[in-house]
C-alpha cells in the first residue's frame, strides 16, 4: 500500500504527460491495506485486530488512497480509472425480497466508501443471450450463449450495481472511444455542442 500511495506521490510532484492513472484492481488492493493495518498496529493480520475493528481502521487508508487522487485531479488534471472484480452478493432491499446482485468484490465498508466517492462506476459484462433446450415432459433446460461483444452498464440494475454522475446512456460498448466520447459529450456545455 505505501508502494502505491509513493507513486501517486511521484505522478504528484514529477512533470508528466499522464492523463489517467489507473488501478488494477481494487480488489488486489485491499489485502495491501490489510496488512498495513495489520503491521501499523502490530498484529499479524488484520482479523486479529478483533470486532471488526481492522476493517474500520481500514477506511481510514482508503480515505488516503481517495484523497491523493482527488488532489491529482484538482491539481494536475490527472482522472483515476480504478478497476476491481465482482462477486454475487446478497442484496436485502427494505422494499422489496431479498435478490442476488453483482457489486464490487471489496468488504462492505470499503465498497461502501468506494460507491459514495467514484463518479462513475460501470459493470463490465458479456452480452449474454439464453437458449431455452426442451427435454421433454414439460421440462427445460437454459443455456447461456456468449455474442463476443462486451458491454460497459452505467446505470444501477437488479442485477449489478453500477452508477454514474454524468448522464452517461445506460450502456456503452467496453471500449475507452465509446466511454470517452460519452463522457465529453455529458461535460460540454449544450451551448458548445451547438456552435
Amino acid at each position: 500500500f505505501a508502494d502505491v500511495l509513493e507513486a501517486l506521490r511521484v505522478l504528484a510532484k514529477e512533470e508528466h504527460a499522464f492523463r489517467w492513472v489507473v488501478l488494477d484492481s481494487l480488489s488486489a488492493l485491499e489485502p495491501l491495506i490489510w496488512s498495513a493495518v495489520a503491521q501499523a498496529e502490530g498484529k499479524r493480520n488484520v482479523e486479529d485486530l478483533g470486532f471488526g475493528k481492522g476493517y474500520v481502521i481500514a477506511i481510514d487508508y482508503w480515505r488516503q488512497l481517495f484523497d491523493a487522487l482527488m488532489w491529482l485531479a484538482t491539481e494536475k488534471g490527472i482522472g483515476s480509472i480504478l478497476i476491481a472484480h465482482a462477486e454475487i452478493q446478497r442484496y436485502e432491499a427494505p422494499d422489496v425480497d431479498a435478490y442476488d446482485r453483482a457489486q464490487i468484490k471489496l468488504h462492505k465498508r470499503a465498497f461502501g466508501l468506494v460507491y459514495e466517492r467514484a463518479d462513475v462506476i460501470g459493470y463490465a459484462a458479456p452480452l449474454v443471450m439464453v437458449r431455452k433446450e426442451n427435454l421433454g415432459r414439460d421440462q427445460t433446460r437454459n443455456h447461456g450463449i456468449s455474442t463476443g461483444e462486451r458491454l460497459l452498464h452505467l446505470v444501477e440494475r437488479p442485477a449489478y450495481v453500477a452508477k454514474n454522475r454524468y448522464s452517461l446512456p445506460e450502456t456503452l460498448p467496453l471500449n475507452w472511444q465509446a466511454f470517452e466520447a460519452a463522457l465529453a459529450a455529458s461535460v460540454t456545455p449544450a451551448a458548445a455542442l451547438a456552435a
